[in-house]
């Protein structure tokens, strides 16, 4: 055992500059740890766990070594596995148990995602036939056929639909639906019959959320547009993240050709906006020698670019996981 000890201890030296880079990897595990689980643990078990640990790192602090390092990666984990908890448990909303309708529901609109062939609605503030209160989800998403431009965030629709549990995998390590519903909150999904009927306009809502969505809708129309064909809808994913409207051949052709991943919005997207941003705005200023020469114009156009990523960051929809608007 000494033996390993001196060995760990050696590699721990080593890495000594780089103990701040493991703490990431530790919190990612954390996290892992926590999704792999098959049962869901007490609410409490998490925090008091690590707390456990890292009050034993603390009385163990004198000593130093390998266990003093090791107690710090533990509780650093166990704060992965805690924050994990904890979201999880924020986000908790009721699940519909099975299969109902065709049954008359209303709702407040949260989201317009437009599709190649019609349209989804994201709603909240429900009201539903054979429901009650609390056997009511906290939002549910819609699939309509028809095309509707006259739909806002914020409108109250009553319409007939048929809902569903969200689906889970279709097999084993598949992307999981469900799971990502569970974040958004979305405790059904299902298709309309019919048109929605609008029963009050959302002209009152003045949350910063609805105007931007309503902005990410706008920019997504206009490109859409303006650009007519896969052009426009591959645009349009690439500036607010609707991939709705693609059509099924062009993200097949992607996806054979390993291109789909670039379809979602990353830290390569938002980097690559910053870095175009920093470059122009820095040229602009260059280019006026009097500006230049007698202020920072590389902070400014830093600055300028940190803000204009951060809008991209925004208008992306980075805010649709969010709890609540």
């Amino acid at each position: 055992m000494s033996r390993i000890g001196a060995v760990l201890m050696a590699y721990l030296a080593a890495e000594r500059t780089r103990w701040a880079l493991w703490l990431p990897v530790c919190l990612g595990i954390g996290v892992g740890g926590y999704f792999s689980m098959p049962n869901e643990p007490g609410i409490f078990v998490g925090p008091l766990v690590t707390l456990t640990i890292g009050l034993a790192g603390l009385a163990l602090r004198r000593h130093g070594g390998v266990i003093f390092v090791v107690m710090i990666a533990l509780t650093t984990m166990g704060v992965g596995f805690s924050i994990a908890q904890l979201r999880a448990a924020a986000v908790d909303a009721p699940i519909l148990a099975k299969r109902i309708g065709p049954t008359m529901l209303e709702g407040r609109v949260l989201r317009v995602q437009r599709l190649a062939k019609g349209y989804r609605l994201v709603l909240d503030r429900l009201a539903i036939e054979r429901l009650s209160i609390g056997q009511l989800p906290e939002r549910v998403r819609i699939r309509f056929r028809s095309s509707s431009r006259a739909i806002e965030l914020g409108d109250v629709v009553r319409l007939r639909a048929v809902l569903s549990p969200p689906p889970r995998p279709a097999a084993p390590g598949a992307y999981d639906f469900a799971r990502r519903a569970y974040f958004e909150r979305i405790g059904a999904v299902g298709f309309a019959l019919g048109h929605p009927h609008i029963v009050a306009r959302g002209s009152d809502e003045t949350s910063w959320r609805f105007w931007l969505g309503k902005l990410r809708n706008n920019i997504t129309q206009r490109v859409v547009d303006g650009l007519s064909g896969a052009r426009g809808a591959i645009a349009a994913a690439l500036m607010t993240g609707e991939r709705g409207t693609i059509p099924e051949d062009v993200l097949i052709a992607m996806r054979e050709a390993g291109l789909a991943h670039l379809l979602a919005i990353s830290g390569l997207h938002v980097g690559l906006v910053a870095g175009i941003l920093l470059f122009s705005l820095r040229l602009g200023f260059a280019s006026t020698g009097s500006l230049a020469l007698r202020f920072p114009v590389k902070k400014w156009a830093a600055v300028i670019a940190l803000i204009g990523a951060f809008f991209y960051l925004l208008i992306s929809g980075v805010t649709r996981g969010w709890r609540s608007l």
